[in-house]
């Protein structure tokens, strides 16, 4: 039963994780994200990739 609860808060950690660097991802400035070679219209899936790992 605790392994159902561990990966149910594993789960639940990386969607928190997932949101919160979506968002800082695609609040970013179009400069800075060019700086840094992202783009802007792709903050979705970086941020999966970010978090996920693919």
């Amino acid at each position: 039963m605790t392994e159902i609860f561990s990966s149910l808060r594993e789960v639940v950690r990386k969607r928190i994780a997932y949101e919160q660097t979506y968002s800082e991802l695609s609040r970013m400035p179009r400069s800075v994200a060019r700086d840094v070679n992202l783009d802007p219209r792709e903050a979705r899936k970086n941020a999966h990739i970010a978090v996920y790992g693919y």
